[in-house]
């Protein structure tokens, strides 16, 4: 995995990123179990800044490879997160594609 971008702050506002694919092109679904406590987790003692969602290009949008929990709880909370970009389809993501056809 080739990373195109260093760690960067996104406002949740920001068009670029506001509407990241979740749960779509063999990405897993967010859990909201996962999203709730992460909510609570994220208010308590905010540790994104180590662990970025990491996302990569589909043609004009970004879509998430890994960290969509993270992701839906920082636009629920309202809270700006991290990204960092990475070159190509994830190829876990190519894998699930691939076992979906079989």
């Amino acid at each position: 995995m080739k990373t195109v971008s260093s760690i960067k702050l996104v406002n949740p506002n920001d068009p670029l990123y506001n509407n990241l694919k979740v749960g779509q092109g063999g990405n897993r679904n967010p859990i909201p179990r996962h999203v709730e406590n992460l909510k609570t987790s994220i208010s308590e003692c905010n540790l994104l800044k180590y662990r970025p969602i990491i996302v990569w290009k589909d043609r004009k949008k970004y879509e998430i490879a890994d960290g969509q929990n993270r992701y839906m709880a920082c636009t629920e909370l309202g809270i700006p997160f991290y990204i960092q970009e990475i070159e190509g389809r994830p190829v876990n993501m190519v894998l699930r594609k691939c076992m979906d056809v079989i």
